[in-house]
């Protein structure tokens, strides 16, 4: 209580407020035609971080609202130079006209391949083929959904822009676990949908999703392995397994990933606080982390026919981690008593998934698609700790804990969807999950 009521004390800061001012701006290409699905960010002039975002119309037009302040725009569309600008906000913005250009890259001796554009625009959102444009030559995942119009990276995650963190789903199922993503290779993936219009095929708190289809792959085994080591402070360690065998209609699959590191994480705030009493407060705050995880699928699935897939997926985890910290806290007034208290914690946990799927999709020719899930998920979780703190009076309490949690999650998903053409889509669905 005693450290909660510094805390408290010490935030006591007026902050002033900012009004929201709107800008809006249009974009052309190099043939003076309007151009849509243009990224455009607004940066920190102070330090280049995301303030906030804005995709262009099918006008050309794009608009967002920002505080008054010095900024960076940044203009982005892939095959095209990035353009930035720095504005000024004090008032309602319409920015100049921008053009962009085909980016020019001089090859001496190189043969240069043309790619056909990657986007299309309909009504629910923006659709990316991957094979045989210049999204195929992305290293990473990341890398290329930060190249579809409305995606922006914001620090290590992934955002849509107005609509925050999407939720994926890879060939019609839910993502459940960032491996199977990290294990996704670029050769593999056929497209990649960004749904801003979320219907019943989805969950209606989801504001925002990313289907990634991939592509099938020729009969034979295929195999692959990588790994990653990173030396900073510490020894970072990272290895990936993917292996496929594909007869006829037939498709199995497998993968294991292995991470293991450790960080340290130092935070220092000083604050002062003036009134009748000027506080003083400095929190020195050092930690040390570490995490160890395995990850591991294996699959099978049957192909009906190219746009029909019935399949059976394990998905499973096990998670090992520590962290150490120490919290060292001091408020010191201009007159009074001092405070001075200092925390120690050692945490450690573990926890293990198993996850089974059973998926239907089918795409009729006549317009209908189905998609049907059914979904097994029990999760372990365990951990133990102690804390300890010592006051500035001599005071010292300590305190073990061990804390388990188990539960068993039961689920199933349909969806049907009917295109129509010129009267747009119609869709309905029934979702079900029963938790113990």
């Amino acid at each position: 209580m005693k450290k909660l009521f510094l805390y408290v004390i010490g935030s006591l800061i007026i902050l002033p407020v900012y009004s929201q001012h709107l800008i809006k701006g249009t974009i052309i290409d190099s043939e003076n035609a309007v151009m849509p699905m243009v990224n455009v960010a607004f940066l920190n002039q102070a330090d280049s971080t995301l303030v906030t975002g804005a995709v262009s119309d099918s006008c050309g037009v794009y608009g967002t609202s920002l505080a008054g302040g010095n900024y960076i725009i940044r203009y982005s569309y892939l095959g095209y130079e990035t353009l930035y600008r720095n504005i000024q906000v004090n008032a309602n913005l319409t920015l100049p006209v921008v053009k962009m250009e085909l980016a020019q890259t001089e090859l001496e001796g190189v043969e240069v391949t043309a790619y056909r554009k990657p986007f299309k625009l309909d009504r629910e959102g923006i659709t990316a083929d991957v094979p045989n444009t210049i999204l195929a030559k992305q290293t990473t995942l990341d890398d290329l959904l930060c190249k579809i119009p409305g995606i922006q990276k914001r620090g290590e995650d992934i955002e849509v822009i107005g609509r925050g963190l999407p939720t994926y789903y890879i060939n019609g199922r839910e993502v459940t676990d960032r491996t199977e993503l990290d294990n996704l290779a670029i050769d593999q993936i056929q497209s990649v949908r960004l749904v801003m219009n979320t219907g019943v095929r989805y969950h209606s708190e989801q504001r925002a999703v990313i289907e990634i289809k991939t592509k099938r792959l020729g009969e034979g085994l295929a195999f692959n392995v990588s790994g990653n080591l990173l030396q900073g402070n510490y020894l970072s360690q990272n290895y990936k397994m993917n292996g496929s065998y594909n007869y006829k209609n037939w498709d199995f699959f497998l993968s294991y990933n292995y991470d293991r590191g450790k960080k340290d994480s130092n935070l220092d705030v000083y604050q002062q606080t003036q009134s009748d009493t000027i506080w003083n407060l400095t929190d020195l705050t050092r930690k040390q982390i570490f995490n160890e995880s395995h990850a591991y699928t294996v699959g099978v699935s049957y192909h009906f026919s190219p746009e029909s897939e019935i399949g059976l997926k394990y998905e499973g985890k096990y998670n090992e981690g520590n962290t150490f910290s120490k919290d060292t806290l001091s408020m010191i007034p201009d007159k009074g008593t001092s405070t001075f208290i200092r925390n120690l914690s050692d945490v450690s946990d573990k926890s293990v998934s198993n996850h089974l799927n059973l998926y239907y999709t089918n795409d009729w020719k006549n317009g209908w698609k189905m998609n049907a899930f059914g979904d097994y998920l029990h999760k372990t979780d365990r951990s133990r700790g102690n804390i300890r703190e010592w006051e500035s009076d001599g005071m010292e309490t300590s305190m073990d804990y061990y804390r388990k949690a188990d539960w068993d999650l039961f689920a199933a998903k349909l969806s049907l969807s009917y295109e129509t053409g010129k009267a747009g889509t119609f869709s309905f669905g029934y979702d079900f999950s029963h938790t113990t």
